[in-house]
């Protein structure tokens, strides 16, 4: 379970792909060729949902109104708001509140590498400090 203070890389469930910040968008990347490691985040909580911010940029997860995700906000807000929840199949998934009356789950948009919130689709994911 991940836990405020400790430091993570948020692994694809049994892959080697982890979530990514570049420019500020987020992705899946192969942790082993991203020289520019922007792949550990750190766990903080607020109001009882975790956040993770970028451990090289100081950048939070996040989301826009489209959806997708993305590294922008230096503080945590709304719109960086998230919880971990136990997948039965093994690994997490993450939600994050979209708007007031909704918690999506952050998934890996179908034949991409891009991170989008969706209602419906699962994206299971492991923290490895």
């Amino acid at each position: 379970v991940p836990w405020p203070g400790n430091k993570y890389h948020i692994f694809l469930d049994g892959t080697n792909q982890v979530i990514c910040s570049r420019d500020g968008r987020l992705h899946i990347c192969d942790a082993d060729k991203d020289n520019a490691q922007q792949y550990i985040w750190e766990c903080v909580e607020k109001d009882g949902y975790f956040g993770f911010f970028n451990t090289q940029t100081g950048k939070f997860i996040g989301h826009g109104n489209d959806g997708r995700l993305r590294s922008t906000a230096k503080h945590h807000n709304d719109w960086e708001l998230m919880t971990a929840r136990r997948h039965p199949e093994g690994g997490y998934e993450l939600l994050m509140p979209f708007w007031w009356h909704a918690l999506k789950k952050i998934c890996v948009r179908d034949g991409s590498e891009v991170l989008v919130l969706e209602g419906h689709r699962t994206t299971r994911w492991q923290f490895v400090e």
